[in-house]
């Protein structure tokens, strides 16, 4: 038989020569592209593996080479692994762990979504990409938010002794297209910013040995929206229930003079004690003493005064001090009396919210510090920083999301979360 066909120059036969062993049949495009990506994807460890080949063949001395061996090629094939992991999660289709790992990196980033890229890069050697951050947050934020109704209040029965409620506001750059026919505090009458709400509750327990009350350590949780007043009251009212407000046996509302906080606390808890914030009353103060006595040291003299009249609940001595001087001062010019008459009713109206002495007595809290800070902390570094202007979108769920992270409900609302996805 004639077998010359089987040694044709072309023959993609793979019969041993004898010469050696058997060629490898060439690659088709397909398969090189196949083999390179292989090769890329074990490059670590490949790599670990030609530097150890050489060390055996050498017989290079070296101490402890069987640790080195293991160590070294469990490292390589770690990085391998992270490369392979990095590809798969590079989708909007990441595991159920990364994706939690992604929302707390990026709630608690302080600049934007790729410093969250790096934050997670560090503590886990993963690469992601930082594009798809904002699409997973996009995502899974209405559904965690969506959980937060179905958390049951506290199991326990202890009574609260003291369960504060507080609301508060600040503003947040959005962009133009975004503030089309919003009025603000612009010169033009334009606005620049949207006002974010912020709402947070905290329980008292103590107080220290002087009688200044004590918050329960990480008694603090928050909800935020970008929604209106109302909305903001209605979040505060489900986070008190969650909390264990029918446990509480003083419930007592903090805030600054703003009119709708004040709606908020009679609409939403109509039976709690309510306290104007005494370092916003010193600031009235403030502006009512130089309305009567000028800028100048009367004035700034005078403001000290009142603060300490304010601080024992004579709220009422200041107001009739106010008015008598107010009467008996022809020669103020009209903007002054005009300040003057806006101040008298400002207190007028808190008079019930501003009786220091009592509530000093009993050990509560005069200021709303924790809803300021809550303002800066939650908000303000991670929604006002420099260059940043946000979408209606983006900074309700990244607020919603801090909020989450922020008190103590992040874990079980993912697992509320994925208990209702998969019903």
């Amino acid at each position: 038989m004639n077998n010359s066909a089987n040694n044709s120059p072309n023959s993609t036969s793979n019969t041993p020569s004898p010469c050696g062993p058997p060629n490898p049949p060439p690659q088709t495009p397909k398969k090189n592209l196949q083999t390179q990506y292989l090769a890329e994807k074990y490059r670590e460890t490949e790599l670990f593996l030609a530097q150890a080949r050489q060390k055996l063949t050498q017989k290079e001395e070296h101490q402890n080479l069987t640790q080195w061996l293991e160590t070294g090629l469990r490292d390589a094939f770690a990085r391998d692994a992270c490369g392979i992991v990095e590809e798969m999660l590079n989708t909007e289709h990441h595991t159920p762990a990364v994706a939690k790992l992604i929302c707390q990196a990026t709630a608690n980033a302080g600049a934007s979504y790729q410093e969250a890229q790096e934050i997670l890069n560090v503590f886990t050697g993963l690469k992601l990409e930082a594009r798809s951050f904002h699409r997973l947050i996009n995502r899974l934020t209405p559904d965690l938010t969506e959980a937060l109704p179905a958390l049951a209040p506290p199991e326990n029965t202890k009574p609260i002794p003291i369960l504060y409620l507080e609301n508060d506001g600040t503003g947040v750059p959005f962009r133009p297209k975004e503030l089309t026919g919003r009025k603000g505090k612009q010169p033009d009458g334009t606005a620049r910013t949207r006002e974010a709400k912020l709402g947070c509750v905290f329980t008292q327990t103590t107080t220290d040995e002087d009688g200044n009350p004590l918050r329960d350590p990480d008694s603090t949780s928050y909800v935020g929206t970008m929604g209106d007043c109302r909305a903001s009251g209605e979040q505060l009212r489900a986070e008190a229930i969650r909390r264990g407000l029918a446990l509480a046996q003083i419930v007592i509302f903090l805030g600054d003079g703003a009119a709708w906080i004040w709606e908020n606390a009679r609409l939403f808890f109509p039976t709690a004690i309510q306290i104007l914030d005494f370092y916003h009353a010193v600031e009235h103060l403030g502006d009512l003493a130089r309305a009567l006595f000028g800028d100048g040291e009367f004035g700034t003299a005078q403001q000290t005064i009142w603060a300490s009249e304010l601080k024992r609940s004579n709220v009422q001595g200041i107001l009739d001090q106010a008015n008598r001087l107010l009467a008996a001062t022809p020669g103020l010019n009209e903007q002054r009396q005009e300040t003057a008459r806006r101040e008298i009713a400002y207190f007028t109206t808190h008079i019930e919210r501003t009786r220091y002495g009592y509530f000093r007595s009993q050990g509560y809290f005069i200021g709303s510090g924790v809803i300021e800070a809550g303002c800066k902390a939650v908000i303000g570094r991670r929604l006002k920083r420099s260059g940043m202007f946000w979408g209606e979108a983006g900074a309700k769920n990244i607020l919603q999301l801090r909020c989450l992270l922020k008190s103590p409900h992040f874990d079980a609302a993912w697992q509320a979360r994925r208990w209702l996805n998969a019903s």
